[in-house]
């Protein structure tokens, strides 16, 4: 699917909202514009008409007064998310929600408290213990209590990975967007070695082609200065930075003074508590920077 950039969807978007008088939504941009503006809306209107989704439109004192808009403007954003969605679906790097769990997830992350009493009935307790099962939420140690009428209470808190969850899909639905099929490259790595146990046939992490003589300790050097910076744009605690990057600086350590082993060991480390944060964005990073995979 080809994908409008995000101005001119903004501008498609206006016209489906006042789809009745579309052409005056347009009239009334280009009042008090200056000519790079007017050029640039111009240039969107152009790409709208071009590509099929207004037509037969007609100007006026330079600016727009009638027009109409095609099925293909009115499908577009509904097409966009069945494509995003099933895109998603089969995401390596992120796990979508259905649409039950992302509204139940949502409503808890508008509360300003840290634990959040929540009560329902029981098809609503079964969306909150997926979240919980799933590692978005947590319960009080003694979870969902149910009465006899079969409604629930309970005290839950968003975790780590709650918190990131909706930051992280659009993130995710932006590099789709740009990056297409590309989005969806693993482990697309030269060199690799074995981070984890003696051998290669008992490592759960491969990272390469699995030559323990052919670590390029330049290379993960350069690899871990990247993560230092990918981490600093995450939404992480300063905590989960603080040991992150102690972690890096043990494996910048061992690549200096080129311990294979000791950085087998810290790499296996740093994976295992990227999974921890509740950051797929951190984990699909670390992921394709290291090839690391289960």
């Amino acid at each position: 699917m080809e994908f409008l950039s995000k101005e001119i969807e903004n501008l498609l978007q206006e016209c489906i909202d006042r789809s009745d008088d579309f052409p005056a939504v347009l009239a009334e941009k280009f009042e008090g514009l200056s000519a790079k503006a007017d050029n640039q809306l111009r240039s969107c209107i152009k790409v709208l008409i071009d590509e099929g989704y207004i037509s037969k439109l007609s100007w006026g004192s330079n600016v727009p007064y009638y027009g109409r808009i095609e099925q293909k403007g009115y499908d577009y954003f509904r097409q966009k998310e069945i494509y995003i969605r099933a895109k998603l679906r089969h995401d390596p790097y992120f796990t979508l929600l259905d649409d039950e769990s992302e509204k139940a997830l949502r409503e808890l992350s508008q509360s300003s408290e840290m634990h959040i009493m929540v009560s329902g009935n029981a098809d609503q307790g079964r969306v909150l213990e997926y979240l919980n099962r799933n590692g978005y939420i947590q319960f009080r140690p003694k979870g969902l209590s149910y009465d006899f009428s079969g409604n629930f209470t309970a005290v839950a808190s968003i975790t780590q990975k709650g918190k990131n969850y909706f930051a992280d899909k659009a993130d995710r639905i932006e590099e789709i967007m740009v990056l297409g099929d590309e989005a969806f490259v693993v482990n697309n790595i030269d060199k690799q070695f074995n981070v984890s146990g003696n051998t290669i046939s008992n490592s759960p992490i491969q990272v390469g082609d699995g030559n323990t003589q052919n670590i390029d300790y330049s290379d993960i050097e350069n690899k871990l200065g990247e993560l230092k910076e990918e981490i600093t744009s995450l939404k992480l605690s300063d905590e989960q930075i603080s040991f992150l990057s102690s972690l890096i600086e043990r494996a910048e350590n061992e690549c200096k003074s080129k311990n294979s082993s000791k950085l087998k060991t810290i790499l296996s480390e740093l994976w295992d508590f990227t999974k921890q944060t509740g950051s797929n964005l951190l984990a699909a990073f670390v992921a394709y920077k290291f090839g690391f995979g289960a």
